[in-house]
């Protein structure tokens, strides 16, 4: 939409062009009825050139425009994916936190003692919602077993967690977690040192906000009393 400005005025004086050498060739070997005819032709070139150059600039005008409005939706598209850490997607679409969560409990499962034995058990749970506390436990007790079955357990998931979650930035493909490690390093991070210039309490006590009156109620059941604080032996019953 932009050339017709050069190939419109050449094309026109060519066709000119030709429509003269034709009208000498008919007033010399024809008849004067073709060069009359030519003579007309030539004539609707007056109001026909500014008309299609006029209605070709319109057209450009028109394309360019649509062209703006879908690289503008295009960039709000962007701007409202999501941005950072995401869950990665299933097969279907969405981001399940539901099977990610089984994955990477099957990873660190499977560098535990029962291996792939407990990490095919972990996968095979159709009702993980609801049962992956049996799970949890059964994690816990083979990671109690020694350091190193522990350390081992927990590389694996933590492996398979940075593979699995995904990372998403504007102006970048989504990439995995460890790739976003590697693709993005800057000094991002800082150190503080926080100084209070209060002295230390001559007796530390560990306190928590309890406002049960008897042993065992539910924290649902003492919302007017949440900010009653509790120690020392009774913290200890508790």
């Amino acid at each position: 939409y932009s050339l017709f400005m050069v190939s419109y005025p050449l094309g026109t004086a060519g066709q000119i062009l030709q429509a003269l050498v034709g009208m000498g060739a008919h007033w010399k070997f024809a008849s004067p009825l073709w060069y009359r005819l030519s003579t007309i032709v030539l004539l609707l070139y007056v109001p026909g050139t500014p008309r299609q150059i006029v209605s070709m600039w319109g057209n450009r005008k028109r394309s360019f425009k649509k062209r703006n409005v879908v690289k503008q939706e295009e960039e709000e598209v962007e701007e409202q994916l999501p941005q950072g850490v995401l869950w990665p997607r299933t097969k279907i679409g969405d981001r399940s936190s539901t099977l990610t969560g089984k994955r990477i409990f099957a990873a660190a499962a499977g560098a535990g003692p029962e291996g792939a034995r407990a990490a095919e058990k972990v996968m095979k749970e159709k009702q993980w919602r609801f049962a992956y506390n049996r799970h949890m436990v059964d994690h816990v007790s083979q990671s109690l077993q020694s350091t190193d079955v522990c350390l081992a357990m927990a590389r694996a998931g933590l492996a398979c967690a940075q593979d699995s979650f995904r990372f998403a930035r504007w102006g970048h493909a989504e990439m995995s977690m460890r790739e976003a490690m590697e693709t993005f390093r800057s000094n991002a991070f800082e150190t503080a040192e926080l100084q209070g210039d209060q002295p230390l309490p001559g007796k530390r006590e560990v306190t928590l906000s309890y406002g049960a009156e008897a042993l065992g109620q539910p924290y649902y059941k003492f919302g007017e009393q949440r900010d009653r604080k509790i120690s020392g032996l009774e913290l200890r019953q508790q």
